[in-house]
């Protein structure tokens, strides 16, 4: 996780903190930079592409969706 942030968030320095589970088997981080602020959802491979998948219909009928970093 620390190298994908590292080269998501271009070398800049970072603070992580786990935020309270919710019933589910992904873990979310809040992650903090010195301009930004993002949550990070830790999940299993499959798991990521079906919120790809439903992201991305949501985004095409217009509606509100997370902006997604990869």
């Amino acid at each position: 996780m620390d190298l994908f942030l590292r080269k998501a968030l271009k070398g800049q320095k970072y603070t992580k903190h786990l935020l309270t589970a919710e019933g589910s088997e992904r873990k979310y981080f809040r992650i903090k930079t010195k301009k930004a602020s993002y949550i990070l959802a830790k999940s299993a491979l499959k798991q990521q592409k079906k919120f790809t998948i439903r992201l991305n219909n949501f985004s095409a009928l217009g509606l509100n969706v997370p902006k997604l970093l990869c």
